[in-house]
């Protein structure tokens, strides 16, 4: 018989010379062995190796199954059972009766080594959790019968220890498995007792409230949560059911109270925990930081009251001149201001629509881009013409090119939206007498226009948000939707290329457009 080399002398089970006494000693020892400390793979090795020698085998195996196709052994000692050496209608035989039917089984072998088998199912209230096998060999007395109740004996705890650790195994994985979903939640989460005091916590409430654990373990969730009446009666029902033990779940508005800083607007949903014999054992807060959300809707009410009041404006001097025409008779030369003014708001609203639907085209990614090649020069000209001739009286204006006949690929109505928007924001934000400079240079493969006004500036403050929808940096100085400057930003970035700005507040500013000469599809510098 081979014997493992998985113990050492010291290691082995001690038995005494007394049958029964040998064998009481014999069980203790081994069952004592599921209890210690160490790796599955180790412990199992040194339960089969002193099993093994008890009953004289000269090798066994513990594989987990729950069919005769999945066998995934789990540990062996002594000499390796190879099935191909045996007959395999037998050793199918031999394992159906083990897997399937979940019952002893004895067998016979085909090799020297392991010319007898025997096997019991590893079965806890009816589960299978897998079989251990047992060879002797053929110069040994076969496997009986009167061996498989010792086996069967062994198998119990075996097979209750063998699901204790996949349990646990299962239990752990899943653990880091919720963890690990914890801590990648951008929402906070806060666990709490029937008393609302914090039981637990995620990382991201750590981060949003700039408490440490420490300090939030001494806290009970309304130390942390506000909230404006009406809605003060969720936060409140909230405690009633944690106290009386009823199923609460809502949702509402509040602020969370932060160690550093002012409170941040967010939206808890609350929810009582149910044990499975329906108690109620706390309660969950799930909290989603609302500042975007709350921000955006700040600028879609500004947006919507900016609109307004550019609609209502035109609409209001088109109503008023219309009635004052129709309400009498007019010769020519009185109809004809009149009706420059009407075209003029005409083509105040006609503006404002149009951005509009830019900005509709841009957020649903529709803005498609035809490049081709053009006279840079020619462009730059052709945009600032109206501009010249409308303001020749008030504005003087300069068009540099170098070199003068350089061409560019690109989008040229889009490209023409651009400028236009940049030279009549320079002259809009001008005084009289001032120069709007509108210069072209390109180095390498990269234009550099520029559009420079001698007009009021812009403050430093207001730099960072200038390409920002809906914002403008003076409501009382100009009229506009606080788009013109976001779409153009937007333009040029799907051309490859970059806006910047700089300016100083009495002094003017300078918007400068980087574009790449061969055409959008190479990135920007």
């Amino acid at each position: 018989m081979v014997s493992s080399s998985v113990l050492s002398d010291e290691a082995r089970i001690r038995l005494p010379n007394n049958p029964g006494l040998r064998l009481i000693g014999f069980l203790h020892g081994l069952f004592g062995l599921l209890g210690s400390s160490g790796e599955l793979p180790e412990i199992l090795s040194r339960f089969l190796c002193d099993l093994g020698e008890y009953l004289q085998a000269e090798g066994g195996f513990i594989v987990a199954t729950t069919d005769p196709t999945n066998l995934r052994l789990l540990a062996e000692f002594g000499v390796p059972f190879i099935e191909e050496d045996h007959d395999r209608g037998a050793i199918s035989k031999f394992y159906d009766e083990l897997i399937r039917k979940q019952r002893p089984a004895l067998a016979s072998g085909a090799t020297p080594e392991a010319s007898s088998l025997i096997g019991v199912p590893l079965v806890t209230e009816k589960r299978l959790i897998g079989v251990v096998v047992f060879f002797r060999h053929e110069r040994l007395a076969a496997f009986i019968a009167e061996d498989i109740p010792l086996l069967s004996v062994v198998a119990q705890p075996l097979a209750i220890h063998l699901e204790n650790v996949d349990f646990a195994r299962v239990t752990s994985a899943r653990r880091a498995e919720l963890e690990a979903i914890l801590s990648s939640m951008e929402d906070g989460l806060l666990v709490v007792d029937r008393m609302g005091e914090v039981l637990s916590f995620n990382n991201s409430l750590e981060r949003l409230s700039r408490y440490s654990a420490a300090e939030l373990y001494g806290l009970s969730w309304e130390d942390l949560l506000t909230t404006s009446s009406p809605r003060i009666e969720t936060f409140h029902a909230f405690n009633r059911a944690l106290r009386v033990g009823e199923v609460f779940s809502a949702r509402c508005p509040g602020s969370l109270k932060t160690n550093e800083g002012p409170e941040i607007p967010v939206s808890v949903n609350f929810n009582t925990i149910v044990e499975d014999k329906g108690s109620i054992t706390g309660g969950v807060l799930s909290i989603r930081d609302m500042t975007f959300e709350t921000q955006v809707d700040r600028m879609k009410d500004e947006f919507i009251a900016n609109v307004s009041h550019e609609l209502k404006t035109p609409i209001t001097t088109i109503s008023g001149f219309l009635q004052m025409m129709l309400g009498r008779e007019m010769p020519r030369s009185e109809m004809v201001p009149l009706l420059d003014v009407l075209k003029g708001e005409t083509d105040r609203l006609h503006r404002l629509i149009n951005d509009l639907l830019e900005l509709s085209k841009i957020q649903a990614g529709r803005i498609r881009l035809t490049p081709r090649k053009f006279q840079l020069e020619l462009l730059l000209k052709k945009s600032a013409r109206p501009l010249m001739v409308r303001h020749q009286d008030s504005h003087r204006f300069v068009v540099e090119v170098k070199p003068t006949r350089g061409m560019i690929l690109a989008d040229h109505d889009r490209l023409m939206q651009v400028m236009v928007n940049l030279v009549s924001n320079a002259v809009k934000y001008s005084p009289e007498g001032g120069e709007v400079r509108i210069t072209a240079n390109r180095q390498n493969d990269w234009w550099h226009i520029g559009v420079k006004d001698e007009g009021i500036g812009i403050p430093a403050d207001a730099l960072g948000q200038l390409f920002t929808r809906f914002y403008r940096v003076n409501e009382n100085q100009t009229s506009g939707s606080g788009l013109g400057l976001f779409i153009t930003k937007e333009i040029v970035e799907r051309h490859g290329g970059r806006l910047e700005v700089a300016s100083l507040e009495g002094k003017g500013s300078t918007f400068t457009v980087h574009l790449p000469a061969k055409g959008p599809a190479e990135t920007p510098r």
